[in-house]
């Protein structure tokens, strides 16, 4: 037996408003020529506060060449083929990694677009640090280096030397019982 769909007997503005109540994260209704319609309060606040995302002569950028190509890719693609679905990783102006999620309309030629924030994962992290051991600043230096962040970055991030990350590093994978970042990483990836 097929769910209910959330657009069954609603018209565009009923829509809008379902989606934005629903997500919580960052959501925009852009049209298939990429101008933003409409956006939920939360998407409001993250202009306001310009973290990863800024609208550009009433269009979405991330302030990447290749994230604002992800996006423009995402929307060329679901609009007028609702109820498809994507799920791309861009990164934003702040350089963090966050998961977009494109969404057609039914009907309509534009398409719902949702970024889920990274601090999920260093949430998840924590949990996996703790059956690890690791120390808070290893964990600090773990979750910035799964964020994708250099050693050099984390250590400017951190207020600490490159090479005292690096003697983080070498803690993390000797607790982890893994040879190098990437076997830490690798470990990550399995077990979250």
């Amino acid at each position: 037996m097929s769910q209910p769909s959330l657009f069954e007997a609603l018209d565009e503005s009923s829509i809008t408003h379902r989606w934005f109540e629903l997500d919580q994260n960052a959501c925009f209704l852009v049209s298939e020529g990429g101008q933003v319609m409409d956006m939920n309060l939360t998407a409001e606040k993250v202009l306001y506060q310009e973290r990863f995302i800024a609208i550009a002569r009433g269009r979405l950028t991330l302030g990447s060449d290749r994230s604002d190509a992800v996006l423009n890719q995402a929307i060329a693609t679901i609009s007028g083929h609702a109820p498809m679905r994507r799920r791309d990783f861009v990164r934003g102006a702040d350089l963090d990694w966050r998961a977009m999620y494109t969404v057609g309309v039914p009907g309509q030629r534009c398409v719902f677009v949702s970024f889920r924030p990274a601090a999920p994962l260093c949430e998840r992290l924590s949990a996996l640090t703790e059956a690890f051991g690791l120390t808070p600043a290893e964990t600090s230096v773990l979750c910035a280096l799964v964020l994708g962040r250099a050693p050099k970055d984390i250590g400017r991030d951190l207020g600490i030397s490159t090479a005292t990350v690096r003697t983080h590093l070498r803690a993390i994978c000797t607790k982890m019982d893994v040879r190098g970042i990437s076997g830490a990483l690798a470990l990550i990836v399995r077990i979250s």
